[in-house]
């Protein structure tokens, strides 16, 4: 269900505050990791963004304006939304909400660094399309739509890769995904997001980031593919947008 309203003032206050005291980022290396063609691929994992209970205020916060209803999320299929059940199974609420993507951004920003806040010679991060790899791009936004997932057992995201979005004046782009992760059920096994990379021709290498409550997982959309794995057991609550740029000039 897509949905717009205002931001409850309790939330946005919450919102508002500093991450607690434990957040940190943590750069995942995938050179070390063996991902030989992704080597300078960026992704970064901020542990402890939000709290639990913050996770539970943003959440039901959606979940209000949405009347408590989950659509099946959609998959892009040759510029057609559609719903493909063997790629992508889970549950979606969309809230478009300013508000929230500023204040999130607010905590996200300082842990990006600033090569990649501002992109200039980046083709790994905008592909070497001379249509964005030309010029100098800096972070300006998140997406204001908010795409909160929901994924109980059996549930999942076949491997893909991110695709860009254009804003309909061509004036900003997103090169980055932002995976918020939020408190599911305490019995959640699974569901962890993955990321695919070959070491050598025909050898795959695989990283898991687990859903810990209030990490935020950034990555760039270019040529990183990943997946959503199987929830085994439990409900794994997530909330995806992402980080939009503008060229200088």
């Amino acid at each position: 269900m897509d949905v717009l309203q205002d931001v409850p003032t309790s939330l946005l206050h919450t919102l508002s505050q500093p991450s607690p005291s434990t957040c940190r980022g943590e750069r995942i290396d995938f050179k070390a990791l063996g991902f030989s063609e992704h080597e300078n691929a960026f992704a970064i994992l901020i542990h402890d963004l939000l709290t639990p209970e913050e996770c539970d205020e943003i959440r039901t916060a959606a979940e209000l304006v949405a009347h408590g209803q989950w659509d099946a999320a959609l998959i892009n299929a040759g510029g057609r939304m559609v719903v493909a059940s063997h790629v992508r199974l889970c549950d979606r609420i969309m809230w478009d909400n300013a508000k929230i993507a500023d204040a999130l951004l607010a905590r996200i920003r300082p842990h990006i660094p600033s090569d990649i806040a501002t992109l200039k010679d980046s083709p790994h991060i905008t592909s070497d399309d001379p249509v964005w790899s030309d010029g100098t791009w800096r972070i300006v936004r998140l997406n204001e739509r908010l795409r909160f997932l929901r994924y109980q057992p059996g549930m999942y995201f076949r491997q893909h890769s991110d695709g860009f979005y254009v804003t309909p004046d061509e004036s900003e782009v997103s090169f980055l995904t932002v995976h918020l992760y939020l408190r599911g059920s305490s019995d959640l096994r699974g569901g962890a997001t993955r990321f695919f990379g070959e070491d050598e021709p025909g050898h795959i290498n695989t990283y898991d980031v687990d859903p810990s409550p209030g990490a935020c997982l950034v990555f760039q959309h270019h040529d990183l593919v990943h997946s959503g794995e199987d929830v085994l057991q439990g409900t794994k609550y997530t909330m995806r947008t992402d980080v939009m740029y503008r060229r200088d000039g």
